[in-house]
């Protein structure tokens, strides 16, 4: 049972309509009995959508659980029947009024699996419309343009630190070789 987790019994101790919270009573790898909680969310995607002239769209939002204002490219969830990228789309218009024509997956990231089962999904957008974003009434945000290379230095240096966001940044300059 090496490295394995052998589950017991499974209970779901909360549930609102974008988590769920389960407690699993577990033999651990070591053989000992325990619990293990995590959190359950929805498929959710993020998109770096990427001008012409390798400018990205950043989206400043205060997040609640961090008590303070954090860098992220445009994300969300959706419920289970909906596609990743239909979620990306939606989310992008909603959050930064853009549109795109060209559409790229560059996989997905678990944010923090030791806690959270989730698969955040990364696309890059090009061949971009500008509009007006319809962000949601518990957003408060604001969007920024600003250089790719720029981007990457916040998050090099801390002032992104969102995980989904560094990630795609590093898929992006990877595939782009920017």
């Amino acid at each position: 049972m090496t490295g394995r987790w052998k589950k017991q019994k499974s209970r779901v101790v909360y549930r609102n309509p974008w988590i769920v919270i389960h407690e699993d009573a577990v033999i651990r790898p070591d053989g000992k009995r325990g619990i293990y909680g995590f959190m359950e969310l929805g498929s959710s995607a993020g998109t770096v959508a990427l001008t012409e002239n390798n400018e990205i769209y950043l989206i400043r939002e205060y997040r609640y659980p961090l008590q303070r204002y954090t860098y992220e490219i445009p994300r969300g969830a959706g419920p289970k029947k909906e596609s990743r990228l239909s979620v990306a789309k939606r989310e992008l218009k909603e959050e930064a009024g853009i549109t795109a024509k060209r559409w790229t997956y560059l996989g997905y990231v678990n944010t923090s699996p030791g806690v959270i089962k989730e698969f955040a999904h990364i696309y890059l957008a090009r061949d971009l419309q500008v509009g007006t974003a319809t962000p949601e009434g518990n957003e408060k945000q604001t969007v920024l343009r600003v250089p790719f290379a720029d981007a990457l230095s916040w998050a090099q240096t801390g002032k992104i630190n969102d995980a989904l966001t560094i990630s795609a940044l590093l898929r992006v300059q990877a595939y782009c070789k920017l």
